[in-house]
């Protein structure tokens, strides 16, 4: 059961987060049901298993490798092996995918992702950043509690990502983990450290979300 928004009034807004009031998308659905629906207003998340097959789950990571490869190389070139939060041999950021790669380009504007956009924001949605983001194996350190919002402030603050598995992740390999109605309060105060902005440390309510690749 996730906890009120009231109850994370610890956690101070954004300094630019004023008036937001969280609203629900009415439907008609196209894609997901009245109880996914519910569980994204409530809980800020639901899993939509087998998206995609395994196919088109190989043919993303071929458009990827060669691209995230190029980035690893770069960091690799740096001075300490990294650049801002990425670093070499433990986590990239390959951005802007789908105007790198036209199977890329398709796959971001896909009627899945439209549908989910419809369904969970309304009819009039933007994509404005896609990213890929490699997780290695070894990699210590933990990436910090933070919203997306909080590295890239956009309004209206209604926006959606869409995390897409290209592996199976449980808690031992990197799954997500949420903080469950947190995102009724709209973006929230963030604080810099050297692994990434921050919104919250060590939080105790915190649930796992493991997904399947696809």
């Amino acid at each position: 059961m996730s906890r009120r928004a009231s109850e994370f009034d610890g956690l101070p807004r954004h300094e630019l987060n004023t008036g937001f009031h969280w609203k629900r998308a009415p439907g008609p659905f196209r894609r997901i049901s009245e109880e996914q629906s519910l569980a994204y207003a409530k809980q800020g998340f639901f899993i939509l298993e087998d998206a995609f097959d395994s196919a088109k789950v190989a043919e993303v990571i071929a458009e990827i490798d060669p691209l995230e490869a190029k980035n690893e190389v770069s960091l690799r070139a740096r001075e300490g092996g990294g650049l801002s939060i990425e670093r070499a041999g433990e986590i990239t950021f390959t951005n802007q995918l789908s105007g790198r790669s036209p199977r890329l380009r398709e796959f971001c504007s896909g009627e899945i992702f439209r549908d989910l956009a419809h369904d969970l924001l309304g009819p009039n949605v933007h994509l404005y950043v896609d990213q890929s983001v490699y997780k290695k194996p070894g990699t210590e350190q933990n990436f910090p509690w933070h919203q997306d919002n909080g590295y890239q402030y956009i309004e209206p603050q209604h926006y959606l990502t869409c995390w897409v598995a290209l592996t199976d992740t449980d808690e031992s390999n990197g799954c997500p983990w949420v903080l469950p109605g947190v995102h009724r309060l709209g973006t929230v105060h963030h604080q810099h450290s050297d692994l990434g902005w921050v919104c919250a440390k060590d939080p105790e309510d915190a649930v796992p979300a493991p997904v399947r690749a696809g």
